[in-house]
């Protein structure tokens, strides 16, 4: 157990840093994606037609 705590610990000061670092410099925030990716091709069942 004490090993999934230290993972837990070492991914919030990496998330802290990284929060911090955007801040001081700007334009270096990650673009923010949406859920899922545009379909690029149609459905199977409109393929059929």
């Amino acid at each position: 157990m004490p090993v999934v705590a230290c993972c837990v610990a070492l991914g919030l000061v990496v998330a802290v840093v990284r929060d911090v670092l955007h801040r001081l410099v700007p334009g270096t925030a990650p673009v923010q994606v949406g859920f899922a990716p545009p379909a690029r091709r149609p459905a199977p069942s409109e393929g059929a037609r």
